[in-house]
């Protein structure tokens, strides 16, 4: 069973996209049009380096790279993927790739959704943190009492990204530090994501998805929000489920073991997870299960 992976936000670099730009000149000229600004310029040249940890621009500049990633790959693989994963706004070129909605109107998606987030960020700062060492269980003793925050990601065994009210995120580093934890990292984002902090930005996204009308999914896709395949033919359910994915918990590492459970059912005899875009931070989180 071969299963295609989608990195999400924190795996942008500048140099992403690489001769992808000129493979695919359809694809970048439309993206261009879309967004106001040469997406091959904004990856590759230095000058824009701090620009593409922006949400505003990492998002949809990533959504691109990803899914230009995805024609070449679909174009040079002897067999096709048999399901689509994404972390967070990959999840976006999973959906993608399985055929839900069209290149275009996948980036208006991503566009919007950027936008909501870094605004909210701005009204209603927050923070992100690792706490990397600590299970699952020991993340959630030391947040338990906490009103302001909240797990943000199940990355892997060991590996928790936390997110909430600046102040606490800062704060808690002392009480990870105490349990133990091999690293807290404070992670450079502008806001509280994944969390209730996200709440009216889900709400004004689902409005925006009305506007959309989705086809019919071709090969399933796993929900960050469920670590459970999207309902086929239930377009309201999957919007419901996209908008709420900015808010919720993603749980990558249930997902992943869902699949492999799943691949058993099914009598594969392997499980091939290949990224789809830069870096291999999904990679390595695979390997740690």
């Amino acid at each position: 069973m071969k299963v295609l992976m989608f990195p999400g936000q924190g795996s942008q670099k500048t140099g992403m996209g690489a001769g992808l730009f000129e493979e695919f000149p359809e694809e970048t000229t439309a993206a261009n049009d879309i967004l106001g600004y040469r997406t091959s310029a904004m990856c590759l040249e230095a000058e824009y380096s701090e620009k593409i940890s922006e949400t505003l621009y990492t998002q949809p500049l990533l959504y691109v790279v990803n899914a230009l990633s995805y024609l070449k790959h679909k174009r040079e693989s002897a067999l096709p993927s048999d399901v689509f994963i994404g972390h967070s706004l990959g999840e976006y070129n999973a959906l993608l790739a399985a055929g839900l909605f069209s290149f275009t109107e996948g980036l208006k998606l991503v566009q919007e959704r950027a936008r909501l987030m870094h605004e909210l960020g701005k009204t209603k700062p927050g923070a992100m943190a690792a706490v990397i060492g600590l299970s699952d269980e020991e993340v959630l003793a030391v947040l338990k009492n906490e009103e302001t925050v909240q797990v943000a990601n199940y990355n892997s065994r060991g590996q928790v990204i936390i997110s909430g009210e600046k102040e606490r995120i800062h704060a808690l580093a002392a009480a990870f530090q105490a349990k133990k934890a091999r690293r807290y990292l404070l992670l450079r984002v502008s806001g509280a994501f994944h969390s209730k902090y996200m709440q009216e930005a889900s709400t004004r996204l689902r409005s925006y998805l009305d506007g959309f009308i989705f086809k019919t999914l071709e090969k399933p896709v796993y929900a960050n929000v469920s670590a459970a395949p999207y309902p086929i033919g239930d377009t309201s359910e999957m919007k419901n489920i996209l908008a709420l994915q900015i808010m919720s918990p993603v749980r990558w590492h249930e997902t992943v073991l869902a699949i492999k459970k799943m691949a058993l059912t099914k009598a594969a005899k392997t499980v091939e997870f290949t990224e789809c875009g830069p870096g291999r931070v999904l990679t390595g989180l695979v390997k740690n299960m």
